[in-house]
């Protein structure tokens, strides 16, 4: 009898700490009592906690030279694209986790009408990029000063001059004869009509290749086999491991800062090149996008509370995180309009 296969499987956040591990399911399995789901007017954060390459990919043999790009599209708005990890000599057949990078996407107000369309994807890079420890020191400072790897925020971070180009050339690096993983998945809410799989807090474990999850099992965010008289057995399927929780995870930056710049990062994606190479060269544009940004976000705080207020005032009940949300914004806006 065949097995059930699947690309993309899930573990409810109930189940991460199962203390021998959890097991994994279809991420287009039935919701159940236990999952937990991100209510209307919630927040998330999507985040890359681990990776495993089985194989080598480089022809010298010395370890693999990773680049890996994850892609967001919340309903329709543009798509986000982020940098997750860039490493040389990274060994075949080992996890890795822990990753300075982690931050994938980022909501606040979550719209259960929305889809979020999520893609991962590992390139090989070339030594000499992989090698260059000065891109590993400037990709630290675009995410200190912006709370995320957003690639259309590298000309604008305080990074050397000198320096930009080679980020900007790693982040050009899109050949697909050097493309190990490419994985897409569409999440949708419970009350959505079309999608993939429902959005869930836990952990979305996606695979290269369709595998057979009955022989796996998931433990501290990394996979094992499930069988006790194969627990030495290598794993020979590449994987990653996406964590959905229902909070905004702060990095570096506070997390009003890291949603802004992520609206920024998403705006500027839809610069053309030489749009792009005229707003480097003066970083008063960046400056300028989040005032806007700002501003923007400010008026939507406003529209959204008294969206709120109108459900209360016809006696409605709000969500916990809209409840929280409503008064969240009425104390800041208590600073400039009485009486609320």
């Amino acid at each position: 009898m065949p097995q059930d296969r699947s690309k993309h499987w899930f573990v409810s956040a109930s189940e991460l700490d199962t203390p021998g591990g959890a097991q994994l399911r279809r991420t287009d399995s039935a919701i159940q009592e236990t999952d937990q789901l991100i209510p209307e007017g919630g927040s998330f954060t999507l985040s890359l906690e681990s990776f495993y390459i089985y194989e080598g990919h480089d022809d010298d043999g010395s370890g693999n030279d990773l680049l890996i790009r994850s892609r967001v599209r919340y309903g329709d708005e543009p798509r986000t694209e982020v940098i997750n990890f860039f490493g040389a000599d990274i060994p075949a057949g080992t996890v890795k986790d822990n990753l300075e990078y982690e931050h994938i996407f980022a909501r606040q107000d979550y719209s259960e009408e929305a889809r979020i369309w999520l893609e991962i994807e590992v390139m090989e890079i070339d030594k000499g990029l992989a090698r260059d420890d000065s891109i590993l020191g400037g990709l630290g400072q675009v995410y200190r000063d912006f709370g995320g790897l957003f690639a259309t925020l590298i000309p604008f971070s305080g990074v050397a001059a000198s320096l930009i180009g080679r980020l900007e050339k790693l982040n050009r690096v899109r050949d697909q004869d050097k493309q190990i993983f490419l994985s897409t998945l569409d999440l949708y809410s419970k009350v959505a009509s079309s999608g993939e799989a429902p959005l869930r807090c836990g952990a979305y474990v996606f695979f290269k290749d369709e595998v057979e999850a009955v022989q796996y099992k998931l433990r501290g965010l990394q996979l094992e086999r499930a069988a006790p008289n194969q627990q030495n057995v290598p794993i020979r399927d590449d994987y990653l491991v996406i964590k959905v929780v229902p909070t905004i995870v702060k990095s570096v930056s506070s997390s009003d800062n890291l949603l802004q710049n992520q609206q920024v990062a998403t705006i500027l994606s839809h610069l053309d090149e030489g749009e792009k190479a005229e707003a480097s060269r003066r970083k008063q544009h960046l400056s300028y996008l989040q005032d806007i940004v700002q501003g923007s976000r400010q008026l939507k705080d406003l529209d959204y509370f008294y969206t709120l207020k109108r459900q209360k005032d016809l006696g409605k009940t709000l969500s916990q995180p809209q409840e929280e949300r409503f008064f969240e914004i009425a104390d800041k806006l208590s600073r400039y309009i009485p009486n609320l």
